[in-house]
């Protein structure tokens, strides 16, 4: 009996220590907000370009830049600002109070039902809201991932645990089914798609990007090569335009967010199309 708990401890101990070494899902959130505030702070002066890459990016809902005095530059008071991007003035004033009480990076809820993440930071002179459910798409991660940005604690070691067993599982049941590959057909003459009884319109750069994730179907596809089918070559370096295409093309493909996904993220290179 002695032997058998031993064995167990150790179990336990060897999947604790493994939940703890598991990568942090705000880690790849926190870089984006560092890039965008790096990016912003370069174009501090210039507000039509601020209105532009405000534009390029699904997962921002609002943005406020600060002087050295912590008053805002940008929204400028009479200055033109892409209506989706407005704040009314409870909001700037709200914004104006936490941005003051901050001294390093900082992330919040900024409504009440958590759909909006506010991030200020200090160093940076920026307070950025995102879009929570736009940032779990673009990084792929299951609803509700980012809903706290909670410390490290015990729950956190349990849930660890549970989840590497959910995953194994998962992959364990992965392996005893057969594929049945994917069920999306394109139809080109009509720019549209069919999945089940789904009839999805498709712009023509949704049939560029499908059409060659079809072609590719089960391989990874390189972001250059997705920009250069669906862009060309001469669009611009470091543009997120194609990650935010994908989520708007997942949304299209699965409205109601009921079917197994089909486009997946592989971090750091690019999409492919499951089989």
């Amino acid at each position: 009996m002695a032997k058998y708990s031993m064995i167990l401890a150790i179990l336990c101990v060897f999947l604790l220590s493994l939940s703890m070494l598991r990568p942090d899902r705000w880690r790849d959130v926190e870089d984006k907000a560092r890039q965008d505030a790096l990016l912003f702070a370069s174009i501090a002066e210039r507000p039509d370009r601020i209105g532009f890459a405000l534009i390029q990016d699904e997962t921002i809902r609002h943005l406020v830049l600060f002087d050295v005095n912590q008053i805002p530059i940008y929204p400028e008071k009479d200055g033109f600002v892409p209506v989706r991007f407005t704040l009314s003035e409870t909001q700037l004033r709200d914004l104006m109070e936490i941005y003051a009480q901050t001294t390093e990076s900082q992330w919040l809820r900024f409504d009440r039902d958590g759909q909006k993440l506010l991030n200020c930071r200090k160093e940076d002179a920026i307070c950025l809201v995102y879009d929570r459910v736009a940032l779990e798409e673009l990084f792929g991660l299951r609803t509700g991932a980012l809903n706290n940005r909670g410390v490290f604690d015990w729950l956190n070691v349990v849930l660890g645990v549970v989840s590497m067993a959910l995953v194994a599982f998962a992959a364990w049941s992965k392996m005893c089914q057969c594929s049945v590959g994917t069920d999306l057909e394109l139809v080109p003459d009509r720019y549209s798609a069919r999945r089940g009884d789904l009839e999805i319109a498709l712009t023509p750069r949704d049939l560029k990007l499908l059409k060659l994730l079809i072609d590719r179907q089960g391989s990874v596809v390189t972001k250059d090569e997705l920009y250069d089918v669906g862009w060309g070559r001469d669009f611009m370096p470091n543009s997120r335009a194609l990650d935010q295409h994908i989520i708007n093309l997942r949304k299209k493909l699965d409205p109601d967010r009921k079917l197994p996904r089909i486009i997946e993220t592989v971090r750091g290179v690019g999409y492919r199309l499951s089989t």
